[in-house]
């Protein structure tokens, strides 16, 4: 099997750059696949390392870490075309070969920041992109560039594993920024994550973003600090295992299985402190499970839950995890139609403690939602959701002013039934 050390020094490729450690990456890729070593250090990236089937990225855990070069932004001098391969900023000569690039304009708002453009030429008045466009942004509407990006990327990469590796999402800008766009969009990077949702928002891009990448392997990887997801495995990316993964501090969901991508396992990962759903499991995610994992003190920017399940993930199995100080629900299982609810899951001795926040928290939030949302649960079941069972799990809690107020389950006036069997209560009601 092929190998390829990266590194600072003493290594086949030394670098301190992304630029270096993809050079590795498809080098083994064109042997058939292997393993790339990235050694301990820290790796500066303007771009996504993007993986290729059968090849193992492997760093030194919690001392490999990949940060974000400077962003750069420019306002658009013209419209961003459809079909086009070059794009026209009123500052080309911030950008440079090999960025990856997205657009931005108020009404389409974010494009193309998971799966970015690279840079490949930079002229006087445009820069040239890699692929050509598939949808438009407008001057008109305040467009511009920004090299924004996953910082790793598996696209069509099947049996690729990822381990050890911490991706640091933080952002700084280097330039002057003269049009009033580009200055909204610094300041919506100003800040670390979790970002509150009154401000203009960075894109959802995740720091480790998985499409159609099947039969693949994310261990021992912190991703905090993104303007999105700390990790995001979609686009029909089955049979994914994320294993001791670390998010935190993430602008969006923390862990999110999506888009068709079943038969996951998430399990042993520290889910925590993230401006939405700790664990948003959505779209199709079925015969999949979630076991062992400590998901606690997420959702306070944008009032969301630990676990949040719904559109057609059915047959799951959640499990043995611990959900504590979650904003809004431990557990919220979204209301759907009845062909497209999250149907038979199973949740067994979860550890559910003093989720729910107290009236006055994030006020403003919840006086916008209907009353039915406004109940201080444990775990939520929404409308035409059938087949559940919960057994053996523990409600606790502790607060004070909390004590007796928040109930253990909460069901919609239309969810079906479901099964309750040796789960205990401790500072909570039943219903």
């Amino acid at each position: 099997m092929t190998q390829i050390t990266v590194g600072p020094s003493n290594a086949d490729i030394v670098t301190r750059e992304g630029a270096g450690i993809q050079r590795a990456i498809d080098q083994v890729a064109g042997q058939g696949g292997g393993v790339v070593v990235v050694q301990p250090g820290e790796y500066s990236l303007c771009n996504a390392v993007s993986l290729a089937p059968g090849v193992h990225l492997k760093g030194a855990s919690g001392e490999t870490i990949f940060r974000r070069a400077p962003l750069v932004v420019s306002k658009l001098v013209c419209d961003a075309d459809r079909g086009q391969r070059v794009i026209y900023p009123h500052n080309p000569e911030r950008f440079r070969v090999g960025m990856g690039v997205g657009l931005y304009d108020r009404k389409g708002q974010w494009t193309k920041t998971s799966t970015p453009w690279g840079v490949t030429a930079v002229h006087d008045d445009r820069i040239e992109i890699h692929r050509i466009m598939g949808e438009e942004r407008y001057e008109e509407s305040d467009a511009a560039v920004v090299n924004y990006y996953p910082m790793i990327l598996a696209k069509n990469a099947d049996r690729c594993v990822i381990e050890g590796i911490v991706c640091d999402g933080s952002v700084r800008f280097e330039h002057e920024l003269s049009h009033g766009i580009e200055r909204e969009i610094a300041e919506a990077f100003a800040d670390p994550p979790p970002y509150f949702s009154d401000r203009v928002r960075p894109p959802r891009t995740s720091l480790i973003f998985g499409q159609q990448s099947r039969h693949c392997e994310l261990r021992n990887l912190r991703a905090h600090h993104g303007a999105g997801d700390g990790i995001c495995w979609s686009f029909g990316s089955e049979h994914a295992l994320i294993d001791s993964c670390e998010t935190d501090h993430n602008g969006w969901y923390g862990i999110h299985p999506g888009s068709h991508s079943a038969y996951a396992k998430i399990t042993r990962c520290h889910i925590h402190h993230n401006a939405s759903d700790g664990l948003y499991i959505c779209w199709g995610i079925h015969h999949s499970e979630f076991t062992h994992n400590d998901i606690h003190d997420n959702g306070m920017a944008h009032w969301r839950s630990g676990i949040s399940i719904g559109h057609k993930d059915s047959d799951n199995l959640i499990a043995h995890n611990r959900i504590a100080n979650n904003a809004k629900y431990g557990i919220c299982i979204r209301s759907k139609t009845p062909q497209n609810a999250p149907h038979r899951c199973r949740y067994l001795n979860n550890v559910l403690e003093d989720n729910a926040t107290p009236p006055d928290v994030l006020k403003e939030l919840k006086d916008l939602l209907h009353a039915e949302e406004n109940v201080a649960a444990q775990i939520s079941i929404g409308a035409n959701v059938t087949g559940l069972e919960f057994r053996e799990n523990s409600f606790i809690e502790t607060r004070p002013g909390m004590t007796g107020e928040v109930l253990a389950f909460h069901a919609h006036p239309d969810a079906g039934a479901y099964v309750e069997a040796g789960n205990s209560l401790s500072g909570v009601k039943l219903r």
